[in-house]
């Protein structure tokens, strides 16, 4: 039996194309043309699939990861940016933000079953560890849309404050961090009672949360003031504020969760903060506007899109050093790993 390939995938927003690279040539070997604005990936838990929203249409390309071409092109609402399978992967749900609802695909047959209206410009949104609740930021109002899954209905819209750019649930699903880009703060929904439990002061221009792998601490990208927010779950109060590059954008724990990797959209740099610290420990030069990363499984290497320079920096871990500058399509936006 062949060995199984580690391969990282990129969607070029203006090129319309998903460059693969081979993880371990570090070259592009093959590109698969896809609708227009490809942007946001759920992957399979085998690895057969991949599920690629197309930002700029209103559809969700479905890629066969053995024959890299697209097996299916599935029609939703307009503008869809967020993608999500679920827990069981039996549902995926897409956020789309032009039409202001989310469409629910069978992934049995890749078909839409349903569409759920939900508040104005919805964007980054998450499932409860069960599977049964779906939370949706709506960024262009005030409020978050709980969605039932099985139901297909919206059972709860939360106030939260302005313009809240994510839903992230804790990986308990007992809370939910919403970033309010708007207000400087970041709303603590409880998920018992979907009622906020608190609102937290932040830097400014919050934009993206991430929950440690042991679920301890939340950190929060503030892109207008150059730092990340550190709050602590179990009495969410910021305990920590760190300065990092020009306008942070998201962040990537290491596998391990010993350290979390910020890409510092607004200029060239990655800050890699060492978490028992919460101190920068090194601040690494990579191309111009760096976005959605991935770690491999390992947690050996990096790999970074860098939108504003066509290019996928890797990085290696031990040494937090760029090890590879790889040529993709325009305006590189996410990484996914897939193995195959």
């Amino acid at each position: 039996m062949p060995r199984k390939r580690k391969l990282i995938y990129i969607s070029n927003l203006c090129s319309n194309t998903v460059s693969v690279i081979n993880v371990k040539t570090n070259k592009v070997i093959d590109t698969i043309k896809v609708r227009r604005k490809p942007f946001d990936f759920a992957e399979t838990s085998d690895n057969k699939l991949i599920y690629l929203t197309n930002s700029g249409t209103n559809k969700v390309s479905v890629i066969s990861t053995f024959r890299n071409k697209v097996i299916k092109t599935i029609t939703v609402g307009k503008k869809p940016d967020d993608i999500d399978l679920d827990p069981s992967e039996k549902t995926v749900l897409v956020v789309n933000s032009g039409s202001n609802n989310v469409s629910k695909i069978n992934a049995k047959n890749n078909k839409v079953t349903n569409t759920i209206r939900v508040g104005k410009k919805p964007f980054t949104s998450s499932f409860t560890p069960n599977g049964k609740f779906y939370y949706v930021s709506n960024s262009g109002g005030n409020t978050v849309s709980v969605i039932d899954v099985r139901r297909n209905k919206v059972v709860k819209t939360v106030r939260v404050g302005k313009n809240p750019f994510q839903a992230r649930v804790s990986r308990d699903g007992k809370l939910v961090y919403v970033p309010n880009n708007g207000s400087n703060t970041v709303s603590v929904i409880k998920v018992a009672t979907n009622k906020v439990i608190k609102t937290i002061k932040v830097g400014k221009k919050p934009s993206r949360s991430f929950v440690s792998p042991d679920n301890k601490l939340v950190y929060i990208s503030n892109s207008g003031s150059n730092n990340v927010s550190v709050i602590c779950v179990s009495n969410n109060k910021v305990i920590k504020t760190i300065p990092v590059g020009k306008g942070p954008f998201t962040g990537m724990f290491t596998p391990d969760g010993k350290f979390y990797y910020v890409s510092n959209a607004g200029g060239c740099t990655v800050s890699v903060i060492k978490v028992a610290t919460n101190k920068v420990i090194k601040t690494i030069r990579v191309g111009r506007n760096p976005l959605i990363g991935r770690f491999t499984p390992d947690g050996k290497l990096y790999y970074i899109p860098n939108s504003g320079g066509n290019t996928v920096s890797v990085i290696k871990v031990a040494t937090n050093k760029v090890i590879k500058t790889i040529k993709v399509g325009k305006n590189p936006q996410q990484a996914i790993f897939i193995m195959r």
